[in-house]
């Protein structure tokens, strides 16, 4: 379990030793807030879900190659949530998550676009469900994209949203008998507010 938790944490030093192969390294940090929920595919009547807020800090290391286009690699914390509130009434988790994003930055002038590939690990929960139903110390994929504002060189504010590609639970539908007849999953998405220093 202790060696899954290290996973995220070694994948960022190995990014961070290739791109230290390139000159001009940028290094800062973020954190802001968060705002998430899930979603049910195939959607189901079983339970509604709703949002509730979080936060989140990560360090960055961003690898410009030309005015225009850098990558950028964070390794974070974040905690975010789901509220369920139909079947499970007013049932809400905190989900706290290593995280460990990888994006395309594209540069207009002011504005910074991003977008590529998550890969998160639920390491804790609150309250502690009563049956085994969040996936702890497992890596999910999930796809992000984000929008910042180049305030100064030093300076950001951004706005990213997360949406999930790996199913964080699942639900089994039975017959009377107890025979599975479907199955839906719960998927993970997160609306991020958040200033950046870059040193």
């Amino acid at each position: 379990m202790m060696k899954n938790k290290l996973l995220l944490p070694l994948l960022f030093l190995c990014v961070l030793g290739f791109q230290k192969s390139f000159a001009q390294l940028e290094f800062g940090v973020l954190a802001g807030a968060n705002y998430s929920g899930g979603f049910y595919s195939p959607n189901t009547h079983f339970d509604q879900t709703g949002f509730i807020p979080g936060f989140h800090i990560h360090a960055f290391i961003q690898k410009p190659f030309n005015n225009w286009l850098s990558v950028r690699t964070e390794l974070g914390f974040s905690r975010r949530g789901i509220h369920f509130n139909k079947a499970l009434k007013d049932a809400k988790y905190n989900l706290d998550f290593i995280t460990l994003p990888v994006l395309a930055e594209f540069k207009i002038k002011k504005i910074q676009l991003g977008v590529g590939p998550e890969l998160s690990m639920l390491i804790a929960q609150n309250p502690e469900p009563i049956f085994d139903f969040f996936s702890e110390n497992e890596v999910k994929v999930n796809l992000t994209g984000d929008v910042t504002y180049l305030i100064s060189d030093h300076f950001e504010a951004g706005f990213r949203y997360t949406h999930g590609l790996s199913p964080q639970s699942s639900i089994e539908y039975t017959d009377v008998e107890g025979n599975e007849i479907g199955k839906s999953y719960l998927y993970l998405q997160s609306l991020q507010l958040s200033g950046a220093y870059k040193f």
